[in-house]
């Protein structure tokens, strides 16, 4: 699998511990993590932070693009900016 959205601390889906079960079972080149508290959100859901810890390929970005020739050789976690 390349590219995986995935529900990473959402009491309506998944926690944190379920998605890491999903993403050592899909193994994705790249996953990007939603549905985690932000600041105008008034949900209450947890931040990326639990999902996050202890992971050592994490980077932010503000977009993505995704072509096969540029996928990373070792799986990547990109959290996205969710101010667009």
């Amino acid at each position: 699998m390349s590219c995986l959205y995935l529900s990473a601390v959402c009491m309506y889906t998944i926690d944190a511990k379920g998605a890491n079960e999903v993403l050592g079972q899909l193994e994705p080149k790249i996953a990007i993590p939603m549905h985690y508290k932000t600041p105008p959100l008034r949900l209450n859901i947890q931040k990326e932070d639990k999902f996050l810890k202890g992971k050592k390929r994490v980077r932010r970005d503000k977009r993505l693009v995704v072509r096969k020739e540029d996928l990373p050789e070792e799986p990547e976690i990109v959290v996205l900016d969710w101010r667009h």
